[in-house]
């Protein structure tokens, strides 16, 4: 049985992995920051008969201090797992900054990836075969803004996103550069777009949707996309 820590576990494509994992046998702690999915999450395992081993924690993970909480908060209840697999992302249509004043989707969809998977990495390293599954807008030839990496003084929705995405190809580069053990596969994959709460919000979007929460068309290439790269 591997245990499996997904961002995002409780919504959308995250929950989607999650209960696949679930219905495969293995244990999955799902992080999410809202606790009516968290509790409609771990109902829907309860079908798959893997009460016992559906994890929720609630967690808002826009926040640096949230995540150091979740850091230690797995090191003590689980000093080893297998798989790291981050799912958690909002694309904001206007500028908007956490309690912490940083922008949101700076913070969500790059800053709390690079943050747990060097906090977490000792953690994996320990598993037989560990993996980081960085599930993001990889490979969309956005280009890293410098000199405002929060676009604080210049937002543009579209311009963030592909922003986020190139931080996040050059994250995943970096990581395997400074691993100096070199255990961990760290993956990068981009689904395109998908119909996840967030995506929505982001405006208009014309390339078609797909559904990623139970539908067959989705996660069963997804899962075996995982299973490939992960055996």
């Amino acid at each position: 049985m591997k245990t499996i820590l997904i961002t995002g576990g409780a919504n959308g494509l995250g929950k989607g992995i999650a209960l696949h994992y679930l219905s495969k046998g293995n244990r999955v702690i799902a992080v999410s920051n809202s606790a009516t999915s968290g509790e409609t999450f771990i109902k829907e395992a309860k079908q798959y008969g893997a009460e016992e081993r559906a994890i929720f924690i609630q967690a808002d993970l826009s926040l640096i201090k949230e995540n150091k909480r979740i850091i230690e908060k797995i090191k003590n209840d689980f000093p080893t797992f297998d798989m790291l697999i981050f799912c958690a992302s909002r694309h904001c249509k206007n500028y908007s900054e956490t309690t912490e004043g940083l922008e949101f989707s700076f913070s969500l969809d790059y800053l709390s990836r690079f943050i747990l998977s060097y906090g977490l990495k000792e953690n994996l390293e320990k598993g037989n075969n560990p993996v980081i599954f960085n599930i993001c807008g990889t490979g969309m030839n956005g280009e890293v803004n410098w000199n405002d990496l929060q676009h604080k003084s210049d937002f543009n929705s579209m311009k963030v996103m592909m922003h986020g995405s190139r931080l996040n190809d050059l994250s995943g580069v970096a990581f395997t550069q400074n691993d100096v053990i070199g255990k961990i596969k760290y993956i990068l994959y981009n689904p395109m777009a998908v119909k996840t709460p967030g995506m929505m919000e982001f405006g208009n979007v014309n390339i078609p949707l797909r559904v990623d929460t139970h539908t067959a068309e989705f996660l069963t290439p997804l899962s075996h996309k995982i299973s490939s790269l992960t055996a």
